[in-house]
């Protein structure tokens, strides 16, 4: 118990996971292991779900897509 001193502790006992990236205490997902707040584990879905559809586009509708300024205007105006 001595070696978590500083660290804010849990109605357990344990220390309270803190996000990996900014340190928040406001933890509400664990990602591959780590703890992430929302505004942290956002941006990683965020960015993981933008790698699946570049890879979906560029797989079934071609790289002419991905070469666009903005891949989702198909000419509608």
């Amino acid at each position: 118990m001595a070696r978590y001193k500083s660290a804010r502790v849990g109605e357990r006992g344990e220390p309270k996971p803190r996000c990996c990236v900014c340190g928040s205490e406001d933890v509400c997902a664990k990602i591959e292991g780590k703890f992430y707040c929302y505004k942290c584990g956002s941006r990683i879905i965020v960015e993981h779900s933008r790698r699946i559809v570049e890879e979906l586009v560029a797989k079934y509708l071609g790289e002419k897509l991905l070469t666009q300024d903005d891949p989702f205007n198909w000419g509608g105006g």
